[in-house]
């Protein structure tokens, strides 16, 4: 079992997806090529991209069964309209784009398994040879559905798990069982093996904080005796501060740093429920921030359509405001988004919301 400790230095995000899809993925010449290219072309802060992102994030639903903290999928404050991705829309997203894609990271809001069609999906995109993340809360699990999930060619699933006990688990999981996400989990580890299979690869997510530091060490514990391949820790919000002294040092690198560049716009895409692409996974009003949507157009032309050359434009320039397109491309402070979610107007348009707001 690996364990590891989330690391944000410069593009580690991308390199680990990367990684992970050239281990577990048939690569053809096409794939190789558009990434190189597109690559190129960030490097030279081409606002036109010829060639398309090579990873993309897909959301199945913005529907959650649960009510976590921090999370915008919480039906009792979320605004914004629910509902599930229909299959022919994906099968449609992955005919175009399934070519130049090293994996489909198949969550955003929302848990991914209420999706009745989800291992539809999953099968869909493994058979175009598209490596599949998907992350859960994992309480729709039963045998049926875990044999689905072995079957579909699932290559990545991560399980959210943040406490050993049921009074620690839900002070972030909101309305959650640990006791069945455990069960499900084990019952997942058994599927695959009584399938003779080596996929999915099963990684336990754990985010770090003061209430559950104190697992740390049980959960390691735990997960290597039911079989888990990796648990991965994340302080919570990468906040520091949250944690005990001795938890600083081992975790002190974790802290901002605000002076990376932003390469969404040139490698990754978004694509929500309802076919709208935004510019990053942060970003989940379709009304303030669509691109387009892909039900009413190919990928293609949104990709270099005025917003997304636009949003290039003012990440590449030091001397321009972020918000400063043709077409009033604008992503909020993660101040102004809290008010945005109250329906306040948003004033400020620089994007602070993740790591990598800065231009190029």
């Amino acid at each position: 079992m690996k364990i590891s400790i989330v690391n944000l230095s410069k593009f580690s995000k991308i390199n680990r997806i990367v990684k992970f899809s050239f281990k577990r993925e048939t690569l053809s010449f096409k794939k190789l090529s558009n990434a190189v290219i597109v690559l190129s072309q960030m490097v030279l802060k081409r606002p036109k991209i010829h060639g398309y992102p090579f990873i993309v994030k897909i959301e199945p639903t913005n529907r959650c069964n649960l009510r976590c903290k921090e999370c915008y999928s919480n039906d009792f404050e979320n605004p914004f309209p629910k509902g599930f991705m229909p299959v022919e829309l994906f099968r449609k997203i992955i005919d175009e784009m399934g070519p130049y894609l090293f994996v489909i990271k198949l969550y955003l809001w929302g848990e991914p398994l209420l999706n009745k069609d989800i291992y539809e999906m999953i099968s869909y995109a493994r058979k175009k040879n598209v490596s599949i993340s998907l992350s859960s809360n994992f309480h729709l699990l039963d045998n049926e559905s875990a044999d689905k999930m072995v079957k579909s060619g699932l290559n990545h699933l991560i399980v959210a798990i943040d406490g050993l006990t049921q009074e620690i688990y839900e002070k972030n999981r909101i309305g959650g069982n640990l006791n069945r996400v455990i069960s499900n989990l084990q019952l997942l580890i058994d599927k695959r093996k009584e399938l003779k299979s080596s996929t999915p690869f099963i990684e336990w997510q754990y985010v770090i904080t003061k209430w559950n530091e104190y697992q740390i060490n049980d959960a390691e514990i735990l997960a290597k005796k039911m079989g888990v391949d990796k648990i991965t820790f994340i302080p919570d919000g990468y906040d520091t501060n949250a944690l005990n002294e001795e938890n600083k040092k081992k975790y002190a690198f974790l802290k901002r740093k605000p002076k990376q560049p932003c390469y969404w716009l040139w490698c990754m895409s978004t694509i929500q429920w309802n076919g709208t692409i935004i510019p990053c996974c942060y970003l989940q009003d379709s009304y303030a921030f669509s691109f387009g949507n892909v039900s009413e157009k190919s990928f293609k032309k949104i990709w270099n359509d005025v917003s997304y050359v636009s949003a290039r434009k003012s990440f590449t320039n030091k001397n321009r405001n972020i918000s400063a397109g043709e077409k009033g491309f604008s992503v909020p402070s993660v101040k102004e988004w809290e008010a945005y979610r109250k329906n306040s107007n948003l004033t400020d348009t620089m994007c602070h919301i993740c790591n990598y707001y800065q231009v190029l």
